[in-house]
């Protein structure tokens, strides 16, 4: 084998290796971002969660003339049969 065919034989193996580790480099920024987007999305969630549970006991705290509605005003009653309102 002549020297100028080892030379690119070595040289097609090593940029056959360059693109494999580039591959995979990508395939682990890919992994990783995926990770980190699950991450972030999960700790938006937990921190909803946790103002929806503080609101509520916010809520919870509220006077409770502040949470029942203001009673209606009542008729007053009509005077009983048979006495007069003399």
């Amino acid at each position: 084998m002549s020297e100028w065919l080892k030379v690119m034989l070595g040289e097609i193996a090593r940029k056959k290796a360059e693109a494999e580790q580039a591959r995979v480099e990508q395939a682990q920024a890919s992994a990783e971002q995926a990770s980190a987007e699950r991450a972030s999305a999960e700790q938006r969630q937990a921190q909803q969660a946790q103002q929806a549970q503080q609101a509520q006991h916010a809520g919870a705290l509220t006077p409770a003339a502040a949470r029942v509605p203001a009673a209606q005003p009542t008729a007053a009653a009509p005077p009983p049969k048979g006495r007069s309102a003399r």
